[in-house]
C-alpha cells in the first residue's frame, strides 16, 4: 500500500504508521482551514465579490437579507424597487432580487428593461413571476 514505507513485516508498526500519516493528512487542512475561516468568533475571510440586493427596503426581510450577505461578501449594497438598482448595478457581480407578489408587478422594471439587462441576477420570492409580467414574456402566471 504505502511503498515509500517499504517492506516491513511487523503489523502492528505498519499499523501505527498509518495512522499518524492519516492524522497528519487529516489535521494540517482542518488547521489552516480554522486559521484561514477563524474560529472563537473571530471574522471569516469574505468573498471578493459586489452583491446589489434590490428589494422593499427597511423590512426585517431585507435586512435579514442584507446583513447575511455583509458576512459573507466585500461589498454589499441595497436599492428599493423604483428603478434605482439600474444605474446601481453598473458596479455589481450579482444582483438579488426579492420582490414580493403586489398589485404594480405589471407596470414597475425594477432592474430596468430585459433588452439592457446584463447582470447575473438571483430572483427571490414572486421575483420571477413579477419580472417576467413586467417584461412581458411567456410564463407570467402561476
Amino acid at each position: 500500500m504505502f511503498g515509500f514505507l517499504g517492506s516491513c513485516r511487523d503489523v502492528r508498526w505498519f499499523s501505527a504508521v498509518n495512522a499518524v500519516l492519516l492524522i497528519v493528512l487529516i489535521a494540517a487542512p482542518l488547521i489552516t482551514a480554522q486559521k484561514k475561516h477563524g474560529s472563537k468568533g473571530q471574522d471569516i475571510e469574505k468573498l471578493d465579490l459586489r452583491i446589489l440586493y434590490v428589494g422593499e427596503l427597511n423590512t426585517p426581510r431585507s435586512k435579514a437579507f442584507i446583513e447575511f450577505f455583509k458576512k459573507q461578501a466585500k461589498d454589499v449594497k441595497s436599492a428599493a424597487l423604483d428603478g434605482s438598482a439600474v444605474k446601481i448595478a453598473r458596479d455589481a457581480d450579482v444582483v438579488v432580487l426579492d420582490w414580493a407578489q403586489g398589485g404594480e408587478a405589471a407596470e414597475m422594471r425594477p432592474i430596468g428593461d430585459r433588452l439592457t439587462w446584463t447582470k447575473p441576477t438571483v430572483l427571490i420570492g414572486s421575483s420571477g413571476l413579477n419580472l417576467s409580467i413586467g417584461w412581458h414574456l411567456r410564463g407570467g402566471f402561476g
